[in-house]
């Protein structure tokens, strides 16, 4: 499993910006949107390296990914709310959705932790919550094999 968290408030995915150049007119990543992509691309790749060696090949085989968005409680929630927003009770339903934050994601991590988003072939405990503490993306990432090796062992627990 490689494990990756970006500590700062997510930027999802958005819609691309028309930028005249000369006669033409090109699209371009909004810059927040890029700044975020270019500070989880970093921060992937320290992490992974970290994990797997500084001569670790990208990933290269089906794999399972978990993205859990942890934002900031609003301001303007009130005291019980804010407290059952910390406790987990109340979610975060409000745009951006949580396909973009993904999207993002699946993004920045091409080329620096696998080959190309699509060996991503499922999703585990992903979602959006609040958090009373700093706002941060937490990135999990396994092989299929891993995934397989965990239920199996579980399932000879059982026994």
């Amino acid at each position: 499993m490689v494990s990756i968290t970006v500590y700062d408030e997510a930027v999802a995915y958005g819609r691309m910006i028309p930028v005249r150049m000369g006669k033409h007119v090109s699209m371009v990543k909004p810059p927040r949107q890029r700044e975020y992509q270019d500070w989880v691309r970093h921060v992937a790749f320290d992490s992974y390296h970290e994990q797997m060696g500084q001569d670790a090949p990208l990933l290269d085989e089906a794999l399972v990914l978990s993205v859990r968005v942890y934002r900031q409680i609003p301001q303007s929630f009130s005291k019980r709310k804010a407290a059952l927003a910390a406790e987990g009770l109340v979610m975060p339903t409000s745009k951006p959705d949580l396909d973009n934050y993904i999207k993002l994601v699946l993004d920045a991590l091409t080329g620096v932790v696998w080959e190309d988003d699509s060996l991503v072939v499922g999703y585990e405990r992903t979602g959006k919550y609040y958090t009373k503490d700093q706002p941060h993306t937490w990135i999990r990432i396994w092989t299929l094999g891993e995934i397989i090796m965990q239920r199996q062992k579980q399932q000879e627990e059982r026994k």
